[in-house]
């Protein structure tokens, strides 16, 4: 959690190129996104089946699958979120930084819909994706539409 202030502290500091607390960031938020998808999978997985086996079209499946495909997208989506915000640290070490703060914002707000439909699925936050959700949230950027 230390790494993710001091990461935070210092993109709003705008100081040079993407530190290595950026990086230890993207890393700690990983970290979280794998523990949702260890969670996540096997109970997509079980109800995927359960669907296919009960419907007869997909918008049956899809009715069936709900919010359980709703949190898989989400999880799926601040994955890519991620990997942008990391592409975007390469940038700012090669100095192009103009996009980051709009970057930022739309990985808080990916983050956001991955809290909100693990919620809806009963599936625990981990404390890395919550703390990487207040802190992108905290930064006070705004999203253009990115991810």
């Amino acid at each position: 959690m230390r790494a993710l202030v001091c990461a935070l502290l210092l993109v709003v500091a705008g100081c040079g190129g993407p530190p290595d607390a950026v990086r230890d960031t993207i890393s700690v938020a990983a970290t979280g996104l794998k523990a949702v998808d260890e969670v996540l999978a096997p109970r997509y997985t079980d109800r995927a089946e359960e669907c296919r086996e009960a419907s007869t079209n997909w918008e049956e499946y899809d009715s069936c699958v709900g919010v359980l495909n709703t949190a898989a997208v989400a999880n799926e989506t601040s994955r890519e979120g991620l990997l942008t915000l990391e592409a975007s640290a390469d940038a700012w070490e090669e100095g192009a930084s103009e996009d980051w703060p709009a970057l930022v914002a739309c990985v808080a707000v990916a983050f956001g819909r991955l809290e909100a439909a693990l919620a809806a699925v009963g599936v625990p936050i981990p404390d890395e994706v919550r703390t990487a959700i207040n802190l992108a949230a905290a930064f006070g950027g705004e999203c253009d539409g990115s991810l």
